[in-house]
């Protein structure tokens, strides 16, 4: 079962109330996990119940878990028992080769048990890392449900924005809500937090345009670099400059400002090594860990630089790195210079 299957099913038992009895929850996108923690024990107890038949185990013993989980529930149908990084589904690397976590002893109780489970109890492992070479996850799979949670691409996060606007009786079109994201980025809980914030400005209005978000919206850090140099590549000095300064009047360090416009020069300069050497998006996406939509805006945005120029660029930030680490050079003035020499169209291409 692949991931988006299996995150159906569970949404579906979740729905239905008809819960498992044995869950593993891991992946990259940790909103998501922790939407599903909440959802769970929402659907299985009442907060008055949770004193009693709820139990968060960390890292705890093949034996800690069974004893927690045999444990009868106290005037309830269930009880729960969350697992956190129990390390029972990640190999372990010993001298050249990678072995099971635990003795094989283990691993048969563990199956033994997982084939046993008590129908009064709901136990979920919330795991960092997983391989599925693993003899307990190929046990948990064959008696339980593994749910794999994955970063969204910007065409997942945007379908995820337009129903939670449905819900509070408003609409958001696709492009207003990639808008959105580019506004905030891709962090679920951050997205979540500033949707909250435009829901509530925007109730009983309707429908949601580019400028409610333009004005209730606090753009991260990462999208103002973005920005800027989006603003530099089109030879808008002065624009990029007016972005900077607001940085710096909001409270933004000038070093952090320096790092990540550095950061994201390097990035450019990747993606266009690789775009020469006639690399896709995706291929792009793959070789710098990112995902797929960021690269074709990185690809955009570089194009709009000569490639020796985004070169000449990236060894530039790098030597403004060390003149700041020495002294030579504030961040502030490092930015300014490179505003000017970039960003005018005295720059050329």
């Amino acid at each position: 079962m692949d991931a988006v299957n299996a995150m159906d099913v569970l949404k579906q038992q979740i729905a239905d109330k008809q819960i498992g009895s044995l869950y593993l929850f891991y992946g990259d996108e940790a909103y998501l996990i922790d939407t599903y923690h909440t959802r769970l024990k929402k659907s299985l107890l009442m907060p008055e119940d949770e004193l009693m038949n709820l139990d968060e185990l960390d890292k705890p013993s093949v034996q800690t878990i069974m004893t927690y989980a045999e444990t009868f529930p106290l005037m309830v149908d269930r009880r729960l028992v969350f697992v956190q990084d129990s390390g029972l589904f990640a190999m372990k690397k010993k001298g050249e080769g990678e072995e099971e976590p635990d003795s094989s002893e283990d691993m048969e109780t563990l199956e033994a048990f997982f084939a046993n489970m008590p129908e009064t109890t709901v136990l979920v492992f919330i795991e960092s890392n997983v391989d599925k070479r693993t003899r307990s996850y190929k046990a948990l799979t064959k008696y339980g449900l593994a749910v794999e949670f994955k970063t969204l691409d910007e065409d997942g996060l945007a379908k995820w924005i337009i129903i939670e606007a449905r819900r509070r009786g408003l609409k958001i079109d696709r492009p207003t809500a990639a808008y959105f994201i580019h506004a905030v980025g891709t962090d679920m809980s951050v997205l979540q937090t500033e949707m909250n914030k435009l829901f509530s400005y925007k109730e009983g209005t309707g429908l949601i345009v580019h400028e409610d978000i333009d004005k209730i919206i606090t753009p991260s850090l990462e999208t103002d670099i973005f920005r800027m140099l989006d603003a530099m590549g089109n030879h808008r000095a002065r624009e990029a400059y007016h972005i900077y300064r607001n940085l710096i009047i909001t409270g933004e360090s000038e070093h952090m400002i320096f790092a990540m416009t550095r950061r994201q020069i390097d990035l450019l300069y990747k993606t266009a090594v690789y775009q020469r050497e006639g690399y896709r998006a995706e291929q792009i996406a793959q070789a710098m860990k990112t995902r797929d939509w960021i690269a074709r805006k990185n690809m955009q945005q570089a194009s709009k630089f000569a490639f020796g120029k985004l070169r000449e660029a990236m060894e530039e930030t790098l030597r403004f790195d060390v003149g700041i680490k020495s002294g030579t050079i504030t961040p502030g003035r490092a930015i300014e210079l490179l505003i000017a020499r970039y960003g005018s169209r005295m720059a050329g291409r």
